[in-house]
């Protein structure tokens, strides 16, 4: 009875470990931050997710770009995983996307001001009154 608690405790102890270590861990960014260090920043509604090993390749129909150029379609990179601060893009919900380039590829992180384009008031009010 005792090695079966201590066994559970062990697994319990570890599985905790394991929590920790693998949790995303992002540093707020302010919106001039975000702003200044991204590439491409677009509105748009997500029109396809499709997972590719650890990443998922979300395209999205953009509604306007607001910093950066783009087409009226944009794929991005994220990675699939929350702990991995992989960004939860629903299909056919619409966001306010900060990518950054890596490569050839734009990519998105759970630590970006991404959110959806519903809860993004503060930063389209803030893009709105940059100077061009």
């Amino acid at each position: 009875m005792r090695l079966t608690i201590f066994i559970l405790f062990i697994t319990i102890l570890l599985f905790q470990v394991n929590q920790v270590v693998s949790q995303c861990r992002c540093t707020p960014r302010t919106f001039s931050d975000q702003y200044n260090n991204s590439n491409i920043v677009f509105s748009g509604i997500v029109t396809n997710i499709v997972r590719q090993g650890s990443n998922n390749r979300v395209t999205f129909n953009v509604f306007r770009t607001f910093k950066g150029r783009s087409s009226n379609k944009l794929t991005v990179i994220t990675s699939a995983s929350t702990n991995a601060c992989g960004y939860k893009f629903q299909k056919g919900s619409d966001y306010l996307v900060y990518t950054t380039r890596s490569g050839n590829d734009l990519k998105v992180d759970l630590c970006s001001r991404t959110s959806l384009l519903d809860n993004a008031s503060y930063d389209l009010i803030s893009i709105a009154r940059r100077k061009p």
